[in-house]
């Protein structure tokens, strides 16, 4: 359509649409997706979702949670396994004292942060009555702090818990979301996050493509990398 050039977004792997740019002569840059592995050569703008999961869990573990979990879906998506393997980073350098756990919340929206906060009142209950027995445990612990996926689950997360009122946020459980998108009618509380670089990731994406256009030749391709930034709110201790 003889456009000047294509920033592109996309969860999944994009060789198909890069290719068909590339034979089109029509410079391509990828946002928030990596160049898929032996696919053309194209620039990449990412946010260090590595460094999100990193500092979210640092974060948690800071204020003395000592359980942290990471709750998120379609663990096939680039972002959510960066995500992962940073919260798995920090809890292993805090050393002992502090464990990980891997949650599936069945999916990434708002309803499944709704479902997995009444899945931790009902476990929360249920070790209340027993221990009040004196009777068996669950094997399973409650974790006392969570790194959700994206802030949608967190936000079904907490509207759940507090409904509930069986876990308190953050005394007994702190929330913390990964690209702050959180909402005010439907999250209960303001929510803490590791905030996207969108505007930083949307200006050297920019910057790039036209490089690219005005000199294609020595235009060089590369990734870049942009570090995310932490926002403390309610959803966590102080």
């Amino acid at each position: 359509m003889k456009v000047a050039g294509i920033l592109l977004s996309t969860v999944q792997d994009s060789a198909e649409d890069v290719a068909a740019a590339r034979a089109a002569n029509i410079p391509i840059i990828l946002i928030d997706h990596t160049n898929p592995y032996g696919g053309t050569p194209v620039c990449s703008i990412l946010e260090n979702n590595v460094s999100v999961g990193r500092i979210a869990a640092e974060e948690l573990i800071h204020t003395e949670c000592k359980r942290i979990a990471f709750a998120a879906h379609s663990f096939d998506y680039e972002a959510i396994q960066d995500r992962q393997l940073g919260v798995e980073k920090a809890v292993a350098q805090a050393g002992d004292g502090v464990t990980f756990q891997l949650i599936d919340s069945g999916g990434l929206m708002v309803e499944d942060g709704r479902q997995l906060g009444m899945e931790l009142s009902d476990r929360a209950e249920q070790m209340r009555r027993e221990d009040s027995d004196n009777s068996s445990v669950p094997d399973i612990p409650i974790p006392d702090g969570i790194v959700a996926g994206n802030d949608t689950l967190a936000m079904g997360l907490l509207a759940s818990l507090h409904e509930r009122g069986v876990l308190r946020v953050p005394d007994d459980i702190s929330v913390i979301g990964t690209e702050d998108m959180w909402f005010q009618a439907i999250s209960p509380m303001p929510l803490t996050v590791v905030q996207a670089p969108g505007i930083d990731m949307g200006r050297k994406a920019m910057t790039q493509l036209l490089d690219y256009a005005e000199n294609p030749v020595s235009h060089v391709h590369g990734t870049t990398l942009i570090e995310p930034t932490l926002i403390r709110r309610a959803s966590t201790r102080a």
